[in-house]
């Protein structure tokens, strides 16, 4: 996977309440546990960005905070549980 592209699962026409692929890969790294700012850095896009992206998947699903978006992303099998 390159820098700043979709990983290959998240197709649009997988996901649920019309999440984008690139809303679906910020969900998953806010479950990885990263902050706004490494979620930035790591897609190579602005904080504000971020930020537009995290408003409008936390309005699609229904959530008012991360923990909330973290348990959907994982009701929903966009993130696979870790195996530590």
């Amino acid at each position: 996977m390159q820098r700043g592209e979709a990983p290959p699962c998240l197709e649009s026409d997988e996901l649920p309440d019309g999440l984008t692929p690139r809303e679906a890969e910020v969900l998953e790294l806010i479950a990885g546990g990263l902050s706004n700012g490494e979620i930035a850095d790591r897609l190579v896009v602005s904080g504000a960005t971020v930020k537009s992206h995290v408003n409008h998947l936390f309005a699609k699903i229904g959530a008012a905070t991360g923990t909330q978006a973290v348990a959907y992303a994982y009701q929903h099998e966009l993130v696979a549980p870790r195996e530590d």
